[in-house]
């Protein structure tokens, strides 16, 4: 796994501080975070922030060790695939930010991060981001 043994929590705390300190928002914890690495355990993940600045880290769990690799924004949809690259599952997440302020709804899109062997990317060509609906009007 890339990078040391972290306190998962301490270290999510101090990465989003920084990136989110205008928000004043508090990392916590992503309940029923998915098994990443495919060991039987779940992994974990920490969320802070909302809408357009959000943050999710995600770390791989070896014991009480936490391996950062990667920022995917939003959490992830709840039903996760089968694939994976380089050991890590892939994972999808709902893209909304056109809902926001949109006066006649929007279509949600998906955002696909895959494992690049060192961290999680925002894989450009599988995603289809969200779109806003045109009112009847319009």
């Amino acid at each position: 796994m890339p990078g040391g043994c972290v306190d998962p929590y301490a270290d999510a705390t101090i990465r989003q501080s920084e990136e989110l300190a205008d928000s004043g928002d508090v990392s916590s914890e992503v309940p029923g975070a998915p098994d990443v690495d495919g060991d039987g355990s779940s992994d974990r993940m920490f969320t802070a922030g909302a809408g357009v600045i959000s943050s999710t880290l995600v770390y791989v769990m070896r014991g009480s060790c936490g391996h950062f690799v990667g920022d995917i924004g939003q959490p992830p949809a709840s039903v996760p695939t089968a694939e994976r690259h380089h050991g890590l599952l892939d994972l999808r997440v709902p893209d909304s930010r056109m809902c926001e302020g949109a006066r006649c709804g929007c279509e949600a899109g998906d955002m696909w991060f895959r494992f690049d062997g060192t961290t999680y990317q925002l894989d450009q060509a599988a995603s289809r981001p969200g779109t806003e609906v045109a009112c009847p009007d319009e």
